[in-house]
């Protein structure tokens, strides 16, 4: 679940980001003459709630961008309307602004992760994966960049190298279902259905209303042989979401 916050806390968690990306004696802004305006902008490009409309967004990340401040609060401010604009789908300037940000402060690990997620949208896995690699580089400890390239070699049905990714993402980050559904859809490929089960089942634990968790997991149980149970998941993935179409088509499938 993810933790709400309001705008000043967010403020101050892009400040943190920001400080942390420069070097020891960096200052932190340039001269700026209404300091308590920039600290609402920076909240405000970095909100994904709701009440912030996508383009408001980007309007507040790009009046820091062109402020007189420190490379790295703008590197963070090129992130987060690179994250704005990909959501707008527009992947190309999204591309470009996580660029920017990498420009401005090279060892930025999380921009490196939402270039390569950017890639992956677009089909580029290579280069996806090579942003991967690198934000793993700069930050080992970093689960988004264990779980993204886990992705992106999960599509490449390169399904070994995605679980080793995941077991990282796992033990980086337990609380994250994704992770485990990721995982379980894996093993799921390589028909190991036990390993699959369980996964699946953990990320249904964390995550009790995912059709599509349902879905795989019924898929593994009948796979396995065991009709009963997935016929179960399949009529509960629908209850879930009742235009999950592929749960229907399992389901009258599983009842023949």
């Amino acid at each position: 679940m993810r933790m709400k916050l309001s705008s000043s806390d967010r403020a101050l968690m892009m400040w943190i980001v920001a400080v942390s990306m420069l070097p020891p004696c960096a200052p932190v802004f340039g001269q700026r003459k209404d300091p308590s305006s920039l600290d609402e902008q920076l909240a405000k490009c970095g909100t994904y709630e709701s009440i912030i409309q996508t383009d408001a967004r980007i309007a507040y990340c790009t009046a820091i961008i062109q402020a007189n401040v420190q490379a790295g609060i703008k590197a963070t401010a090129f992130l987060h309307r690179g994250l704005a604009r990909r959501d707008k789908g527009e992947l190309e300037r999204a591309l470009a602004d996580f660029t920017e940000a990498i420009n401005l402060y090279p060892p930025y690990a999380a921009a490196f992760v939402d270039r390569g997620v950017t890639y992956s949208q677009m089909k580029m896995y290579e280069q996806a994966i090579s942003d991967f690699d690198q934000a793993v580089t700069l930050m080992p400890s970093l689960p988004d960049a264990y779980q993204h390239r886990g992705i992106t070699y999960s599509v490449l049905k390169q399904y070994e190298r995605a679980i080793k990714d995941f077991d990282k993402a796992i033990q980086l980050n337990q609380v994250e279902s994704a992770n485990f559904y990721n995982r379980g859809v894996s093993f799921l490929f390589l028909r190991q259905f036990d390993d699959a089960i369980r996964d699946l089942s953990k990320a249904i634990e964390m995550k009790p209303n995912d059709s599509r968790a349902y879905e795989m997991r019924g898929r593994a149980t009948f796979l396995a042989g065991r009709r009963s149970p997935a016929i179960k998941d399949f009529e509960h993935a629908l209850r879930l979401d009742p235009k999950n179409d592929e749960a229907r088509r399992l389901l009258e499938l599983a009842r023949k």
